[in-house]
């Protein structure tokens, strides 16, 4: 009731149905995030240069990237830790990952690796594309606003 009263939606589930949703949601964003930001070390590319030419989806996970590398380790560490199903789910974006790179070798195999991550959205895709360009253009505007403030 309090977390209600805060203006939160509550999910009432068991905690088996807890683990899985909180390893999709958490233990797979945070090590996709993380997985990002130790691939950009590695590319040895600055975070000014990458600024300098981001497009906003690469924008939003630098974002995305600060925000979790900036949080407490013992934190982010519980949830790659914690949780019971997180082992599999990092096996499963390594899987990915590996998927995506051997799709890369033709178009047609890329455009149905596409077709299978879209099919992970269900009939939410329309909506979530929307969301996705009404963050991107708050971005920009932020983006815009900071640049204009450098020049005053």
């Amino acid at each position: 009731d309090i977390v209600r009263s805060w203006g939160a939606s509550v999910a009432v589930m068991d905690a088996d149905r807890h683990d899985r949703l909180a390893a999709a949601t958490q233990v797979l964003t945070h090590a996709s995030v993380l997985a990002f930001g130790v691939a950009l070390a590695e590319l040895g590319v600055s975070a000014d240069e990458l600024l300098a030419v981001a497009p906003p989806p690469h924008r939003t996970l630098l974002a995305l990237l600060a925000r979790v590398a900036g949080g407490e380790p013992e934190v982010y560490w519980d949830v790659q830790a914690g949780n019971p199903y997180a082992g599999a789910t990092r096996k499963a974006l390594f899987d990915a990952t590996a998927q995506v790179d051997r799709a890369a070798e033709t178009l047609g195999d890329f455009t149905t690796l596409m077709k299978t991550a879209d099919a992970a959205l269900d009939n939410r895709s329309g909506e979530l594309n929307a969301e996705c360009q009404s963050l991107f253009d708050r971005i920009a505007e932020g983006h815009r606003e900071i640049a204009e403030g450098h020049r005053e």
